[in-house]
C-alpha cells in the first residue's frame, strides 16, 4: 500500500512539473513587433497584421470570411528561431492554424496557415518601429 502511494505522490509530482514547463513563455524577441503584409486564398486576398511581443501576440486578416477584421490573439505560439507556429479562433469559431517561416534577414515571415478546411498563404514583412 505504502508502495502504490509513493508511486502515485511521485507521479502527480512528475505530471505537474511536465505541466509547469509546457506553460513557460516562448522566446520571441527576435520576432516582437508589427508585421504587415498579403494573405492569399485561391482567387481571394486581403491585408495581414500580425503583431508578437513577450510571448503572445494577434493576427488581423482583414477581408479573410468568417475570421472577422479585428485581431485575435495567438494561441500555442511556438518560435524556434526560424518557424513560428500558432492556432487562434476566428470570430465564427473556426480554428485556424499557421506555420511562418523566417528568412535569414529576419524581415520576412512567409507560410501557409489551414483555415475551415482551405489553405491560407500569410507573407508579411517587418514593421519598422517608429
Amino acid at each position: 500500500m505504502k508502495n502504490s502511494l509513493a508511486c502515485l505522490a511521485i507521479t502527480l509530482w512528475l505530471a505537474l512539473g511536465s505541466s509547469t514547463a509546457v506553460a513557460q513563455q516562448v522566446d520571441t524577441h527576435a520576432i516582437d513587433g508589427a508585421w504587415e503584409g498579403p494573405w492569399y486564398r485561391g482567387m481571394t486576398s486581403g491585408k495581414g497584421k500580425l503583431e508578437i511581443k513577450g510571448g503572445e501576440g494577434t493576427i488581423q486578416l482583414v477581408a479573410l470570411d468568417n475570421f472577422g477584421n479585428e485581431p485575435q490573439p495567438l494561441k500555442e505560439l511556438g518560435f524556434d528561431g526560424k518557424v513560428l507556429t500558432f492556432r487562434t479562433k476566428g470570430e465564427g469559431g473556426s480554428t485556424l492554424t499557421a506555420t511562418l517561416k523566417l528568412n535569414e534577414a529576419a524581415t520576412e515571415l512567409k507560410g501557409m496557415c489551414k483555415f475551415e478546411g482551405f489553405t491560407v498563404r500569410v507573407e508579411v514583412k517587418r514593421v519598422p518601429p517608429k
